[in-house]
């Protein structure tokens, strides 16, 4: 049986999902510098930290809850600061 605390398991695990690769971080940078994308696309929420790769919108937190909720193949639903993100998936972001 594996001797490590649950404490140090749970601090790795929190890094490692907090990790979005740096091509992703440099996208949403430059995105968020656009008044369109930098607020919710549906609440009109400051900040989105959420997007709709289906949709190539911006979300509030609490708009992405309402999103996930319709399901991956109405709206896929990734965070921009804790996914990572597939090149093809930016470039939907991209294109909208």
């Amino acid at each position: 049986r594996d001797q490590t605390p649950i404490s140090e398991v749970v601090r790795v695990r929190v890094v490692c999902s907090a990790m979005v690769d740096l091509a992703a971080q440099q996208f949403f940078s430059k995105q968020q510098e656009d008044a369109h994308n930098s607020i919710c696309a549906d609440s009109g929420t400051a900040v989105p930290s959420w997007a709709s790769v289906s949709h190539g919108i911006y979300l509030s937190i609490g708009a992405s809850g309402i999103h996930r909720s319709l399901g991956v193949r109405t709206s896929f639903v990734q965070s921009t600061t804790m996914d990572s993100w597939k090149p093809l998936h930016l470039k939907m972001m991209e294109l909208g």
